[in-house]
């Protein structure tokens, strides 16, 4: 994807030099990912804990675990956010609201009660606060992701346990470009997933 402008100064692309750049986009305009009616993110993890870079839930009460890297996915990205899935999909509700709040950034960041209420109709939020009930959507960032790994990283190449458990696998294309020296904007296509289209 290249940008070429009509009139002005012309979009440049540039890379990341860190991810904490792409986590600054996630943390300023979550819509980048998706519309903001549909999901709502609940804690980026910018601490050195191992854990989910995000973690998000969607308008049907599906836990969003989301990898965020730099440059290309590596296959390890992939294992990473299948591990997550395993692991935070039957947390109990308790453990995960301690989960999220302990990776959130800020300190005075509400309680994942406190974010959902009033965006979660009552079949949504028993579903996420309901081991039993809650699924998980795995969802992978990064600049580019090669053929191979696009396609390992899908619901069918799922264990059956696992399959049962994560509804849905969207890998997402992140281009970053910058206007002279000043202004720097993301542009966000779904490369892999049930929903193909562009992002602004």
């Amino acid at each position: 994807m290249r940008f070429v402008a009509i009139d002005g100064p012309e979009p440049r692309h540039v890379h990341p030099k860190r991810e904490d750049e792409i986590y600054a986009l996630l943390l300023r305009r979550p819509e980048l990912l998706e519309k903001n009616t549909l999901f709502k993110v609940l804690s980026i993890n910018v601490r050195t804990e191992k854990g989910p870079d995000f973690i998000a839930v969607n308008h049907k009460g599906h836990l969003i675990i989301g990898e965020i890297k730099r440059g290309g996915m590596p296959a390890g990205g992939w294992a990473q956010a299948k591990r997550y899935a395993k692991h935070l999909g039957r947390m109990r509700a308790a453990e995960l609201e301690q989960y999220i709040a302990e990776r959130t950034a800020g300190k005075h960041t509400p309680s994942v009660r406190h974010v959902t209420k009033g965006f979660l109709g009552p079949t949504a939020r028993a579903a996420f606060f309901s081991p039993s009930r809650r699924r998980v959507q795995l969802l992978l960032v990064a600049e580019h992701f090669s053929d191979s790994l696009l396609r390992s990283a899908t619901r069918a190449t799922l264990g059956a346990r696992l399959r049962e458990l994560v509804r849905d696998v969207k890998c997402v294309e992140i281009r970053t470009y910058r206007v002279r020296s000043r202004s720097t904007f993301g542009i966000a296509s779904v490369v892999s997933g049930r929903s193909r289209r562009l992002r602004k």
